[in-house]
């Protein structure tokens, strides 16, 4: 599979976790990448992010940062 994620685009994120499925660690560290890819284009306007009910995205850790 590795070939799949050869020369991706500048800015693009790859992860996995051991068993295959998302996990608090993955979301925390999505919502960081999220932030930083398009922080530059939100200065002074409001943002928002849909995420599904999933229990990784909904942790006290992804809720404060974001």
């Amino acid at each position: 599979m590795e070939e799949w994620f050869m020369d991706l685009p500048a800015g693009y994120l790859v992860a996995r976790s051991e068993t295959g499925y998302s996990n608090n660690k993955l979301a925390l560290n999505y919502i960081r990448h999220f932030y930083y890819q398009t922080k530059g284009s939100i200065q002074g306007r409001n943002w928002l992010l849909l995420m599904d009910g999933y229990g990784s995205y909904n942790t006290y850790e992804v809720i404060i940062y974001a």
